[in-house]
């Protein structure tokens, strides 16, 4: 499935950065190791989601 990602995400304009984001939220189902895959990866600020997501599902 993530191969198929990869040239969806270049059709539609999503640079490769913010399409690993994407995919460690998307493919990890532990949201504790998301989030520290996204700080280590990107930023402090990329956990705000994963640190979020449990609140918002139902």
């Amino acid at each position: 499935m993530l191969g198929l990602l990869i040239p969806l995400s270049k059709i539609i304009g999503v640079n490769y950065r913010d399409h690993q984001a994407i995919a460690f939220l998307s493919v990890t189902k532990n949201q504790s190791v998301a989030a520290a895959i996204a700080v280590m990866a990107l930023s402090p600020e990329a956990s705000i989601v994963p640190a979020l997501i449990p609140m918002v599902q139902p």
